[in-house]
């Protein structure tokens, strides 16, 4: 190893070591040359104060923590993403992709940054990564136990296809002088060649370039990891085995002196081998330009301020996160060991960038797809993100092209509507109005009026992920019943194409629209049960059987949706729903039995709070805040304790559906804001949560018109600038007081202003212990002496002509207990059936492990039947339902 200390060295290799020593000697000298003149546009870095509310950190003197307290940290400007964050140690790169944010450019591997002292990898004692106020940067700084610190900037390159890594190595004023300091990147896959300084992956149409700017370079195998490896909690942790290291020589480093270089890693292409780039790299006014675009970003869209900082501070992350990753091309996409661009997960993009007013990011992403879909000549799941598409879209008989059967095609037409909304831009809605019409007609709505899952609905995943790894999920909803989602997104959408269609050109399509969204609306009335006062999430397709039992990420999605149900009932659903739901931390579980958890359906529940003005929102607030990662953004799935999973769908983090959905909640919870441009209307509903004496929001947007929102306890003002839109907006305040709602016509340059009594809210309310749920039994007019248990419309017309009249369904899609099927069987302690058919050779029912039916609950159930003299068939149908893991290809 060059550099090393060798002792009793034979005269040859001794001689090779020195010359070792005096190249590092020389390679220090040069890169210290090149330090200062070209990285003093970086200085503002230094200066830039830290998001000091979402900081992750790490003490090696004590245990280290599982995967589920790291966060991501994603770096990117629509052609290279990277995230740091999540391995240890901090500041490691990962989750590479580039020079497009598609799939197939990443496998980069892990690279980790480490400083040397004296031919040794130091040692950290601590970490810390935060994000900037300069938007887009990420800062990690990390320290030894004798204080000599390593502080790392990581931020994207302007309009070009690299990252780079501002890294500045300070000693202390009170160490002593330090020799031999080198930086080190040691990579976790091994690059395929080191060549001029740089290390190299290459191979297919991409590749990546890393290196220290205008540096002389040395390498090293297999580096050790800058911890010790018996701090404790390694044997836990995800340790990462390095193959090779990139070394920066540094030289030595007197008492208070410090020195800065510039990694960066070039991703390269067929047609582009980074010399371009790395020749803007070398331009101080370039250098600067990268974090500026991502400042000027920030202040055109909404901001907000209070004295709440980790409130403040959550919001401004949430817009980013969602900012950086919408490709160059215009897809967002859920990056973290993901890609392409998948329609519902861009709903929090849309949601919370339409809210903050970044409309162009919008229109980009919904011209993106629609081109993308006309290329294809139909409506799927996903895009790739980086498709090569004309200026204008093919022209397509969109009467006959395939769409998804329920869920997207419905998101579909319901991102363009909300964009409308906001923007009033009729011109996207005449262009792509046939396959928005295409995506209402071509779901497949049944004869009762109930729509399918979709199947990749992505509430799915606890449940299903836990059943794989042999977990419970005994009341999950299972994909192949009728979905009370899908009927409300198609109504939602229904009445939004009823809405936009004179705008469109085609008033004589709205009464075709009104009837379609109201047919399905009756149907959904299928789904409420008197008894338990929820909207059952699931219905049999078969039978009269209900998914009786609450599910939170369908039963508090009405509000966000704005689907609007009988108030009443809907209520109720919401209230029932956290009576067994409702966690003391103001979270809540999936269902009363399944603690895991999709994070969007936090911000579903506050969305309902506020909307509801349950005083319990404040707690729903604090927890929401309290799920997050420590970097402000979303894993896909929490744990029972509210912590990202791991294990268990241990993935995707940083995700903007669920980022963008909680973000815009939050948005919601403070201001209440409505855009309804198109009508020339704006509502707001602001809220101060308890111990929270101020807000300001500027600019608040609606179209063109820019305002600013000031609120305390006693007072509100709304300013208008004097903006390009010039028109009177209709504004109405409802304040949570007794003087009510109040609506005014706010011109271009208008102000209101209104004082009232305080509206700050007591402290929390106490939140009950969650009421065990508890399934009704069927109806009399269900009890029959033939109970047929299948999954199966064939089995049960095949069963139906030899039982007749005389047989029941029972739905084995539908989730249910034991004492569901018992109540079909039993009187009490008196047999009431005659014969139990059973159907579960090939599908033991839903959630229901084979053993449940030969050694568990259903084996006791029917050796009860038999003992009380029932008689039991098993059928063996050579049918088999759909595989749990089917996701539909469209």
């Amino acid at each position: 190893m060059l550099g090393s200390r060798v002792c009793r060295l034979p005269a040859l290799l001794l001689l090779v070591a020195l010359l070792a020593g005096c190249s590092e000697w020389r390679m220090a000298r040069h890169n210290r040359a090149q330090d200062t003149a070209k990285l003093e546009a970086l200085s503002d870095l230094a200066t830039s104060k830290p998001l000091d509310q979402w900081v992750l950190s790490v003490d090696y003197s004590q245990p280290l923590p599982g995967y589920s307290a790291l966060a991501g940290f994603p770096i990117g400007n629509g052609y290279v993403l990277a995230a740091t964050g999540m391995s240890y140690p901090l500041g490691t790169l990962e989750n590479l992709f580039g020079p497009t944010y598609e799939k197939g450019t990443a496998g980069y591997g892990q690279i980790v940054p480490a400083l040397e002292v004296g031919g040794r990898v130091a040692h950290w004692a601590t970490q810390e990564t935060c994000w900037l106020e300069a938007p887009g940067v990420v800062r990690t700084v990390s320290r030894t136990a004798s204080g000599l610190t390593l502080t790392i900037y990581d931020f994207p390159a302007p309009d070009a296809p690299a990252l780079l890594r501002f890294l500045v190595v300070e000693n202390p004023e009170d160490h002593p002088p330090v020799s031999g300091v080198a930086l080190s990147h040691a990579f976790a896959r091994a690059p395929n060649s080191f060549l001029n300084g740089e290390a190299r992956f290459g191979g297919g149409a991409g590749g990546l370039r890393c290196g220290y700017l205008d540096s002389r370079t040395l390498t090293r195998d297999h580096p050790p990891l800058p911890f010790s490896p018996t701090a404790p909690g390694t044997s836990a942790a995800r340790l990462i085995e390095q193959s090779r290291a990139l070394i920066c020589p540094l030289g030595g480093l007197a008492p208070g002196q410090r020195v800065s270089k510039l990694f960066y890693l070039v991703f390269t292409s067929t047609s582009d081998d980074g010399e371009r780039t790395l020749e803007t790299l070398r331009d101080p006014q370039g250098l600067n330009l990268s974090f500026r675009r991502w400042e000027d970003r920030a202040a055109a869209t909404t901001r907000v301020q209070s004295d709440n900082a980790r409130l403040a501070q959550f919001l401004d992350i949430g817009k980013y996160l969602c900012q950086v990753q919408q490709a160059a091309a215009g897809g967002f996409s859920p990056m973290d060991r993901y890609s392409y661009c998948w329609i519902r997960d861009s709903n929090g993009p849309v949601r919370y960038l339409l809210a903050c007013g970044d409309y162009e990011a919008v229109r980009r992403y919904l011209d993106y797809q629609f081109r993308g879909y006309a290329q294809q000549g139909k409506v799927t799941n996903n895009l790739p993100l980086a498709l090569k598409l004309p200026e204008s879209a093919p022209e397509v008989d969109w009467t006959r092209a395939p769409v998804p059967g329920a869920e997207i095609a419905s998101f579909m037409i319901l991102q363009r509507y909300w964009y409308w909304r906001h923007t009033a831009d009729t011109a996207l809605i005449r262009q792509q109005w046939p396959m928005l019409r295409r995506c209402l007609l071509g779901q497949k709505v049944d004869a009762r009026g109930t729509l399918p899952f979709f199947g990749d609905e992505t509430y799915r995943f606890p449940g299903y992920e836990l059943f794989a790894a042999g977990k419970p999920a005994p009341d999950w909803v299972h994909m192949l019943t009728r979905s009370l989602d899908a009927g409300m997104e198609y109504t939602v959408a229904a009445r939004a194409l009823a809405e936009m269609a004179p705008a469109a050109g085609h008033p004589e399509e709205v009464a075709e629209y009104r009837a379609a969204a109201d047919r399905v609306q009756r149907a959904t009335e299928q789904y409420f049960s008197q008894a338990s006062g929820i909207l059952a999430p699931a219905l049999s397709d078969i039978s009269e059987d209900k998914q009786q039992n609450p599910f939170a990420a369908i039963n508090l999605s009405a509000w966000w949706l704005g689907y609007e149900g009988d108030p009443a009932r809907m209520e109720e659903n919401y209230r029932q729903t956290l009576r067994y739901l409702l966690k003391p931390s103001g979270t809540v579980m999936s269902t009363p039995q399944v603690g895991y958890y999709v994070t969007l359906q936090l911000g579903f529940l506050l969305h309902a709070a506020s909307a509801l003005r349950d005083p319990a929102r404040a707690q729903m607030l604090e927890g929401l805040l309290n799920a997050a990662e420590a970097s402000g953004g979303f894993a896909e799935m929490n744990q029972p304790n509210d912590r990202p999973s791991d294990g268990i769908w241990g993935h995707h983090r940083f995700r903007p559906w669920e980022g963008g959905i909680n973000s815009e909640a939050v948005l919601f919870a403070l201001t209440g804001l409505e855009v309804d441009l198109p009508n020339r209307a704006l509502k707001l509903r602001p809220w101060l949560p308890p111990g929270t004496r101020s807000l300001t929001v500027s600019p608040l947007l609606a179209g063109r018109c820019r305002m600013k929102l000031e609120l305390s306890a006693t007072e509100l003002k709304l300013t208008r600038e004097q903006d390009p839109d010039g028109q009177p907006l209709n504004v109405t305040i409802a304040l949570p007081v007794p003087t009510g709602a109040q609506t005014a016509s706010l011109a271009s340059g208008g102000e209101m202003h209104l004082t009232f009594p305080s509206i700050s809210e007591a402290p929390y309310p106490e939140i009950p212990e969650r009421t065990p749920f508890t399934w009704a039994p069927p109806a009399a007019s269900r009890l029959h002496p033939v109970v047929l248990v299948t999954w199966d419309a064939q089995t049960v017309a095949e069963q139906r002509k030899q039982y007749g009249e005389r047989m029941t369904v029972v739905d084995s899609k539908i989730s249910w207990p034991v004492d569901y099927l018992r109540a079909f069987l039993f009187a009490g302690s008196s047999r009431r059936a005659e014969t139990l058919v059973l159907d579960i050779a090939s599908f033991a029912g839903a959630f229901k492990p084979r053993e449940f039916w030969t050694t568990g609950a259903g084996k006791h159930l029917l050796d009860e039947f038999k003992t009380a003299g029932g008689k039991v068939v098993e059928l063996k149908t050579g049918r088999e339902p759909i595989p749990e893991s089917y996701i539909p290809d469209i």
